[in-house]
C-alpha cells in the first residue's frame, strides 16, 4: 500500500453511529447499545433529539411538557436528551455528540442516515407524532435510511434483544 494511500484512510473519519432519542426506554436502550459497541465499528455516537414545536405546544416530549417558547423548547428538549444520555449508565457516555434539531423527526433521522455507518432507534417510544397520528418513526427508518437500521423494540428491550434491518 502507498504512502498516499495510507495517510487518506488514517485521515479519513468513520461516519457516526446515529442514534434517535425520545426519552422512550426503548431509546435509552438504543443509545446504551451504540455507547458500548461504537468500539466494534470503530465509529463515534451521536445522539439526535428531534422535537416539533407545531406538535409539542401543550402537549408533550418524552413526557415533559414543553413550552410554546422556541428557546424554553429547546431548552426541554436538551434536557431530555441529557437526561437520557446519563440513563444509559455507560462510561463513555461523555464522548456522544449530543444534537437537538426542530423538525419532523423521521425526516431528520433519514437525513442523517445518509452520513451514518448505522441508524439505531427504539421502537414504541411517546413522541406526540405517534401517539396522535399512529406513525411510527422506526417504520419510516426501516423503509427509507440509507445506512443499515437497528431498532429496539419496547416490549423486549430489557433483554436486550434488537431487530437488525439492512
Amino acid at each position: 500500500m502507498s504512502d498516499e494511500i495510507a495517510e487518506c484512510r488514517s485521515a479519513a473519519v468513520p461516519p457516526p453511529i446515529v442514534v434517535g432519542v425520545d426519552g422512550s426506554e426503548s431509546s435509552v436502550d438504543a443509545l446504551r447499545w451504540a455507547i458500548d459497541h461504537a468500539w466494534l465499528l470503530e465509529s463515534s455516537v451521536e445522539a439526535v433529539t428531534v422535537w416539533n414545536q407545531a406538535e409539542t405546544i401543550g402537549l408533550s416530549l418524552g413526557g415533559a411538557a414543553v413550552p410554546s417558547d422556541l428557546t424554553a423548547g429547546i431548552a426541554v428538549a436538551e434536557r431530555l436528551l441529557e437526561d437520557s444520555i446519563a440513563a444509559t449508565g455507560c462510561g463513555q457516555a461523555d464522548s456522544v455528540r449530543r444534537r437537538v434539531v426542530q423538525g419532523d423527526p423521521a425526516r431528520t433521522l433519514r437525513e442523517a442516515s445518509e452520513t451514518a455507518r448505522l441508524l439505531v432507534v427504539g421502537n414504541g417510544g411517546h413522541g406526540v407524532a405517534t401517539r396522535l397520528f399512529g406513525g411510527s418513526v422506526s417504520q419510516s427508518c426501516i423503509r427509507h435510511a440509507r445506512c443499515p437500521v437497528l431498532v429496539f423494540p419496547q416490549v423486549v428491550s430489557r433483554r436486550q434483544d434488537a431487530v437488525y434491518v439492512n
